[in-house]
């Protein structure tokens, strides 16, 4: 993202992903807290072969999730300006951030569902699915996305880019834990 933003952009692009990124890493640490905090009770459910309460923790953390992320835009669109300013800047790129903060933090709603499903899927042993989405997370949607995204659409998209990458792998995880959500009941219901 910085390589991108650097040869669009210039120094300001750079600088304002830094602030944005500081934003970022406090609500990933929310959204990966809800996970890792009801990871126990998943597993727990699904040790005990009690899938009712496994998948509604499962769901109460994507409602936990959901609702802080739009919290979280919320904060970010009324308060934008005070936020940024904590992590200091001069002003033209406290200004821009707060112009394009809001096509970037879109994302964190998606963003904050998949990482409740790939919590969900960890802690039900079901690993294999986990890492798909992870990898398609970390690696390969965001890559392609970011860099060709700009190629094609120009240099407006590139904000916009995070959130996109993030509806790619929705539309993978979410049918992957339908499916093996279905093959875990098909399998005991065949025991």
């Amino acid at each position: 993202m910085n390589y991108v933003l650097l040869r669009m952009l210039g120094n300001i692009g750079v600088n304002s992903f830094s602030i944005i990124s500081y934003v970022a890493s406090f609500s990933v640490a929310i959204f990966f807290g809800t996970g890792e905090g009801l990871q126990p009770l998943i597993g727990q459910s699904f040790g005990a072969k009690n899938y009712k309460d496994m998948n509604a923790y499962y769901h109460i953390g994507e409602m936990i999730n959901f609702f802080g992320s739009i919290a979280i835009n919320l904060l970010l669109l009324v308060w934008g300006g005070s936020v940024c300013r904590l992590f200091g800047s001069d002003e033209a790129t406290l200004a821009f951030t707060v112009k394009v903060m809001p096509q970037y933090a879109w994302g964190f709603t998606v963003m904050a569902l998949n990482t409740m499903t790939s919590a969900y899927l960890y802690s039900t042993k079901r690993t294999k699915s986990a890492i798909i989405i992870n990898v398609l997370r970390s690696f390969i949607a965001n890559s392609l996305v970011i860099i060709l995204l700009p190629m094609l659409f120009g240099n407006g998209i590139v904000w916009y880019t995070f959130g996109i990458y993030e509806l790619i792998v929705a539309a993978v995880a979410i049918p992957l834990t339908v499916h093996e959500d279905k093959k875990l009941l098909a399998s005991e219901h065949n025991a």
